[in-house]
């Protein structure tokens, strides 16, 4: 007879299923099991970040009791979608802006601004923001100070563009060296985070924040309404400069189609 166990990373705890019968049903297959005993984990971290994870995944701040803030950050991240939220987000030419959604890795690293608009920029009020007025519930001062401390823990999880021994693949060294020259990357987006946290008009349509670049390997739809689906077009972007933002500033990109691969994978290593 085997056993089935299953890890719960809100409760640290570790449940054990003897398993009775495995039914195969085309394409879904059935376990049949016994709940047999519960373990809870010997955990060293912070009760106030526990606290905070466990109301992350809670719908108890939503007013229709199906969506929490994982919803739109699972684990903490960025679900690549846009969303249009009146209390944070205007409207142009008469109709709503939609902003993607921004990760929340490494957010203690980045700092403020916290929204595309950069127009707040405590993670409290922004929190109380979500909850009371976006989810429509209501948050008490402990539940936000949990919240707050659940979000500054969030981090990046290993990159995979990263090799075992850290060091860069001989594609990433020479994107690097574009993104730290004829690229003209960094002065906006520095190393580690990727981001200044400056709001800058880039030619998109209006002042947004400067986004970080912390997993850029797992994000797609970029720029805050998504305009560019690939980080190829991203760079395509750039290079182009539309409306010349970038030349008022004597940055003028010229890359070859060698240059951007590398920076891509060079991209993809943050």
């Amino acid at each position: 007879m085997s056993s089935l166990y299953t890890h719960s990373l809100l409760s640290h705890s570790i449940a054990k299923f003897v398993m009775q019968k495995i039914v195969f049903c085309g394409r879904l297959v059935l376990i049949l099991a016994f709940f047999s005993g519960c373990d809870k984990e010997k955990v060293s971290e912070d009760a106030q970040i526990t606290l905070g994870r466990e109301l992350f995944h809670d719908t108890r701040f939503s007013s229709s009791g199906e969506q929490s803030c994982a919803t739109c950050h699972p684990d903490g991240h960025t679900d690549n979608r846009k969303w249009h939220f009146p209390a944070i987000h205007d409207s142009s030419s008469g109709k709503p802006d939609s902003l993607k959604t921004l990760t929340l890795w490494g957010i203690a690293q980045t700092g403020p601004p916290y929204l595309w608009s950069g127009r707040t920029t405590g993670l409290y009020e922004i929190t109380k923001l979500y909850t009371d007025t976006i989810m429509g519930g209501l948050a008490s001062h402990e539940e936000l100070e949990a919240l707050v401390a659940y979000q500054k823990s969030l981090v990046a999880p290993s990159n995979p563009w990263i090799r075992n021994d850290g060091e860069l693949t001989m594609e990433q060294q020479r994107g690097k060296k574009i993104y730290e020259t004829k690229g003209f990357c960094s002065p906006c987006h520095p190393a580690p985070t990727g981001t200044n946290g400056f709001v800058k008009d880039i030619g998109t349509g209006g002042f947004f924040k400067t986004p970080s670049l912390i997993a850029m390997y797992s994000k797609s739809d970029f720029f805050h309404d998504g305009r560019a689906k690939t980080l190829r077009d991203v760079i395509h972007f750039y290079i182009a400069d539309p409306e010349n933002k970038l030349r008022d500033h004597d940055f003028i990109i010229n890359l070859s189609d060698q240059e951007i691969s590398d920076l891509i994978e060079y991209l993809k290593s943050f």
